[in-house]
């Protein structure tokens, strides 16, 4: 599971809206959203996105290290550039 994805569902777990998350972390309910559907061009910096990512998940109650690390990832498969045949 992605770690957008986890973030989603133990939210919804504990029946909890992006609201709510957003009022507990003060975080914007747009950044809260970035996460959970990873569109990380909407994160302003990786360290701004690690950071929240180890905020929304010790809200949570879990451990931030693979949700981090995955997220690190998906930064450089969304940074590198496309190859050109030719």
């Amino acid at each position: 599971m992605a770690f957008g994805e986890t973030l989603k569902q133990k939210r919804l777990e504990r029946g909890w809206t992006k609201e709510t998350i957003a009022e507990r972390t003060h975080m914007m309910v747009r950044t809260i959203d970035a996460l959970e559907t990873e569109h990380l061009k909407r994160i302003p910096a990786p360290i701004y996105g690690r950071g929240f990512i180890k905020q929304y998940c010790a809200l949570l109650g879990i451990d931030p290290q693979p949700l981090v690390e995955d997220y690190m990832l998906s930064l450089i498969h969304i940074s590198e550039p496309t190859r050109r045949r030719g």
